[in-house]
């Protein structure tokens, strides 16, 4: 089965163009996968949502998605706990059934001229934010990142936003 999923953070603009916040991302879609039985095909953040494209059958989708969004709930808190005190996500993750292949590439064009259709770049090539576009664009369907655990992660979690990206690069041992 292959699956549109999308979800909100309740406030603000968690997901920042910032390559700590890609690390982050990609370290737990990484991490996830190697949990469950399911493939990240696409994915796209903008400020306060994403979109993904995963592909497996429904249990494993939804526990994927369980792990990956609570955990980078976690990661998140940890960087600014005075915006998300208590609840993260606007609610459970929607999810759309992709049942043919017009489906499955119109799911991918929404997806990536998202950051296009709202006015923030002209083409998706520019957007700074996390995105699997340039793995798409090469033809590469594997990613990995070095984990960080939440215990090691607490240490310079209030540090990483005035961090450069390359010494937030370091400290998350990318």
């Amino acid at each position: 089965m292959v699956v549109h999923i999308t979800n909100r953070a309740v406030c603000g603009l968690p997901f920042v163009c910032r390559l700590f916040m890609s690390l982050i991302i990609r370290m737990l879609l990484a991490k996830a996968q190697c949990l469950h039985p399911v493939q990240v095909c696409h994915f796209q953040f903008m400020g306060n949502h994403f979109h993904m494209i995963l592909a497996g059958r429904g249990k494993a989708i939804s526990a994927f998605m369980g792990f990956f969004q609570g955990e980078l709930a976690k990661y998140i808190k940890l960087i600014v706990p005075k915006t998300y005190q208590s609840k993260f996500w606007s609610g459970r993750f929607k999810e759309q059934k992709l049942c043919t292949a017009v489906d499955v590439m119109a799911k991918i064009i929404y997806t990536y001229a998202n950051p296009a259709r709202a006015g923030l770049v002209s083409s998706i090539s520019e957007w700074p934010g996390v995105s699997s576009w340039k793995m798409f664009v090469s033809g590469s369907t594997a990613f990995s990142a070095k984990f960080v655990s939440i215990r090691d992660f607490k240490k310079i979690a209030c540090k990483i936003l005035s961090m450069s990206d390359s010494k937030a690069s370091q400290a998350l041992g990318s």
